[in-house]
């Protein structure tokens, strides 16, 4: 069908027709049941001039009249009929739904089924993702790239309540923690905060919703199509003055020109209860995050979303900026739990570089329900099984040490010492192999540094017993670089998350002295 045709009249002029000038679809819309059968005379017109053939069977006629939430008898409504090139177009009364791309228009505006059918979809979709024979890593990633995405595009036109997207949540928390191994006293907070972060980096489905609602509204207020713009500040004029709600000025607290209270509600200056509305959602919205809906001085944009002394008036912009302070808002949430929360509160840890366990699909199950639960610090050891069961005892079975805590168990039990050796070796392994493929110095594993090792056999100058003072001179790996008069010290430990800032601080006191000598020898020295 014909998107929208030049200001001239079509003839045999314009031939050929622009391919930019067509769509799959076209829908004509009127406050008059008269001038509806017009549009669709000259619809018929215009398609038989361009040798198109109008579907008639796909085609509705939808047409109501209210006043609030009362209805008007059909009336004139009854005796409008459309025919199309010789075929009648059905008449859809007005709790019947037309689908369109999977999105269902009716005249009463009420997208109930829509909406738990979209959830059944969502539930559905998770229920498969359960039962598929898939490593926990890529079930996780796939509620992100299979699951969300199934709901996520109807978000921006379709109203949905804030109960079923909570719904929605409680269902992705609960598979999480059945793949988990998680117990239902485990915290929501991580679920929803990146892996950068700490968090399982799943996308929350109200924060999605949030953003795109308002950035989308911000779009069409802000489109450079005419007829999108005017069209949605008619509508929003048409929705605040139904609700009485009076224009202003004031640089205070308002919502798109009109009046609204310090939480930036509307002031409503009506009691009858209205029917739903799209810019009352939006306005609740806004309040919900602590933004406002406001006019722009930037000529190329009327509406702006302004947060604080933040301005923006992009839609794309505006998108990101929600879902950054919807996740920092859940990231802040779970550092301020006690216990749960501890661990992500922890300054020089870079979870970045230490998620490997929800992106690598050959680690044991078991492996990773070990390691999620100890960072969250709710792995049944016998100190946490205390709280609750207050029967048994706190002490270690194994060592006997008074508290088998997380810590003693990663760290700390004597049963494990050679476990823990072995782990320390295996990445010292790593870590020299690693060096050897990029760098040609020379590299000493847990050799002492005498004044023989950082002198070349060109070297004149011995540094003879200067080194014995020194206690700490006995690193994992010692790197150097004769040519360029550089050296690097690296000492590998493997404390429990809570604990790294401590050991970085005791690591790097210990090889101080050695490291400031070393550079009082003319080596550029650094540590780590």
């Amino acid at each position: 069908m014909l998107l929208r045709w030049l200001k001239e009249p079509f003839d045999e002029q314009h031939l050929p027709i622009p391919v930019q000038a067509y769509v799959d679809d076209i829908a004509v819309c009127t406050r008059d049941p008269r001038q509806i059968v017009d549009m669709g005379m000259k619809v018929e017109t215009f398609c038989n001039w361009a040798k198109l053939d109008i579907k008639a069977q796909k085609s509705a006629l939808l047409y109501e009249r209210r006043s609030g939430n009362n209805w008007y008898k059909r009336g004139q409504a009854d005796q409008t009929i459309i025919n199309l090139q010789g075929n009648p177009v059905e008449k859809y009364q007005r709790d019947k739904s037309y689908e369109y791309l999977g999105y269902s228009i009716n005249m009463t505006g009420d997208w109930t089924h829509q909406v738990s059918e979209l959830f059944q979809k969502f539930k559905n979709l998770l229920q498969k993702l359960d039962i598929a024979p898939l490593a926990i890593c890529f079930k996780l990633e796939a509620i992100n790239t299979l699951c969300i995405p199934t709901v996520e595009g109807f978000f921006s036109i379709l109203p949905i309540p804030f109960k079923t997207l909570t719904a929605m949540e409680d269902l992705i928390i609960k598979y999480a923690r059945s793949w988990l191994g998680q117990h239902t006293n485990s915290n929501r907070k991580y679920v929803f905060v990146p892996k950068s972060s700490g968090g399982l980096g799943i996308r929350k489905p109200s924060s999605i919703y949030f953003a795109k609602k308002v950035a989308s509204y911000v779009q069409m207020l802000n489109s450079d199509d005419d007829v999108v713009r005017k069209t949605a500040e008619k509508s929003l004029k048409l929705h605040m003055q139904k609700r009485k709600v009076k224009e202003t000025n004031d640089e205070g607290k308002n919502f798109a020109g009109y009046e609204a209270d310090e939480n930036g509600i509307i002031i409503k200056n009506i009691q009858t209860c209205l029917s739903k509305s799209a810019w009352v959602e939006l306005n609740e919205i806004c309040s919900k995050l602590a933004i406002e809906l406001v006019k722009s001085n930037n000529e190329n944009f009327a509406y702006a979303i302004k947060a604080g002394e933040t301005v923006m008036v992009c839609h794309k912009v505006i998108y990101h900026f929600i879902i950054k302070k919807l996740t920092e808002t859940e990231l802040s949430n779970w550092k301020n739990l006690e216990s749960q929360g501890r661990l992500a509160d922890l300054e020089k840890a870079d979870y970045a570089c230490s998620m490997e366990h929800l992106k690598n699909g050959d680690l044991s199950v078991d492996l990773i329900k070990f390691i999620t639960k100890a960072r969250l610090q709710i792995a049944e050891s016998n100190s946490l099984l205390h709280v609750m069961f207050p029967q048994v005892s706190k002490s270690c079975p194994l060592c006997r040490n008074p508290y088998d805590t997380i810590s003693h168990v990663a760290n700390g039990c004597m049963q494990f010492r050679y476990n823990y050796i072995s782990r320390h070796n295996r990445i010292m392994n790593i870590l020299e192999k690693e060096i050897k493929k990029y760098n040609r110095c020379d590299i000493y594993r847990e050799k002492i540094i005498s004044g023989a090792l950082i002198t070349n056999d060109d070297d004149e100058i011995e540094f003879a017993n200067i080194f014995q003072d020194i206690q700490a001179r006995k690193p994992d790996l010692f790197l150097i670089d004769h040519e360029n008069m550089k050296c690097f010290i690296l000492e590998v430990t493997c404390p429990f998350d809570a604990f790294i800032e401590e050991s970085y601080n005791t690591k790097f006191q210990k090889y101080t002295p050695l490291c400031n000598l070393l550079t009082l020898c003319g080596f550029d020295c650094k540590s780590s």
